[in-house]
């Protein structure tokens, strides 16, 4: 866990890159323990809250260990954390409030927020390079979940300004840890996994036709959840030491890793869902987007 000191503003290289676009690509099995766990009769909202209970528990026993070294910037780590919890919960909601493409494409707008508001915030000059890559990213995307022209017609129900607002909280919250100078991993995790449970949760409360009891909690947890759970607080903590080291666009740009794996792995598990000839081509094309990024200088 690393202290407040620490820089997190140097260029760190191909090594951040990698790191986040792996991460990023385990969470597109995130689908696996949430489906598993709606199958044992735990409403779908309620699914996403149960799955970041485990997560909120230990990172607060990890934030409490590691307290003295948050304290002095607290309320910058606060901020932080809250904003990315805040973007993941969203990100669900809005799957749950308009068709899954849609939601899909709109938050993965992220690279699109994370660079122009480094150019606003952290005065970044991105080149040509940079936006090839998002027309590359972008474009992929479209073709990887399927984007037809009826998808592009968006009339921003709350389903897609959700979906829309939960990208530009994610790309605020890279903003800020890129601008702090360095950030404790675990006041980050702590604060993202605990805005992620309780605003998840509220949801729920708002949205679920179904009430969550004891008993339909407790048949919820398996080994699914556990084993989901336990992976995505290893990939977020490690993105959180070196997300920083990178601007927001790029870091946005590498992420979008998890919509391949998403994708791959239903084509996998359900033959029905096997991928087309222009997913095929879209996978591709994210995967030459994050080349390109990568083998260029940081803006």
């Amino acid at each position: 866990m690393q202290g407040p000191g620490l820089d997190q503003t140097a260029d760190g290289g191909l090594f951040p890159s990698i790191v986040i676009a792996g991460c990023a690509a385990f969470w597109g099995l995130y689908w696996i323990p949430l489906r598993e766990t709606e199958a044992l009769g735990v409403p779908p909202l309620w699914s996403v809250a149960l799955f970041n209970l485990p997560l909120f528990l230990i990172s607060g026993l990890i934030f409490a260990w590691f307290f003295s070294r948050n304290r002095q910037i607290l309320g910058t780590v606060m901020l932080a954390g809250c904003l990315a919890g805040a973007g993941l919960a969203l990100y669900g909601l809005g799957l749950m409030m308009t068709t899954v493409v849609r939601a899909t494409l709109l938050f993965y707008l992220t690279p699109v927020w994370g660079t122009v508001i480094g150019v606003l915030v952290l005065s970044e000059r991105p080149g040509i390079r940079r936006w090839f890559a998002l027309a590359l990213g972008i474009g992929g995307l479209a073709l990887t979940i399927g984007l037809t022209p009826e998808d592009l017609k968006l009339e921003f129900s709350m389903g897609e300004a959700v979906g829309l607002l939960a990208g530009l909280v994610w790309a605020i919250s890279a903003t800020v840890i890129r601008k702090s100078g360095g950030l404790p991993v675990s006041g980050l995790a702590f604060f993202e996994f605990a805005a992620a449970f309780f605003i998840t949760s509220l949801f729920a409360l708002v949205f679920d036709e179904v009430m969550i009891t004891v008993e339909i909690a407790i048949a919820g947890i398996n080994w699914y959840l556990i084993i989901g759970a336990v992976i995505m607080l290893v990939t977020m903590t490690a993105i959180f030491v070196v997300i920083g080291r990178l601007s927001p666009g790029r870091s946005g740009l590498l992420m979008m890793t998890e919509v391949i794996v998403a994708v791959f792995s239903a084509a996998i598990l359900f033959p029905e869902e096997a991928l087309s000839m222009w997913e095929w081509v879209g996978a591709a094309l994210i995967i030459s987007a994050g080349i390109v990024e990568v083998t260029g200088a940081e803006a």
